[in-house]
């Protein structure tokens, strides 16, 4: 059994790296990235029909923007476990 010192388990801490701040940013950044995407999708969507084009256009965009969405949140995890970890390290 190994000792705590020796654990590379850490508790749960209070999270403090998502905020409404945070979260109305990344909001933003993803809906201009939606119109963005949706402005390119739709002229490659092959059909004549308005509503199929806007509707495929913005599945499309729904779809790259949600994974934008997702790394995004990811990246911040991380960031703030590395900050956290460096923290750790400088302290001791």
């Amino acid at each position: 059994m190994s000792s705590p010192d020796q654990d590379t388990f850490h508790a749960p801490q209070k999270l403090n790296h998502i905020t409404p701040v945070t979260i109305g940013i990344d909001l933003v950044v993803a809906a201009v990235l939606f119109v963005f995407w949706f402005g390119i999708c739709k002229e490659h969507v092959p059909s004549t029909n308005p509503l199929f084009i806007n509707l495929f256009g913005a599945l499309t965009s729904i779809s790259i923007s949600g994974v934008f969405w997702i790394a995004i949140q990811m990246f911040r995890v991380v960031l703030a476990g590395e900050k956290r970890i460096k923290a750790e390290r400088a302290a001791k």
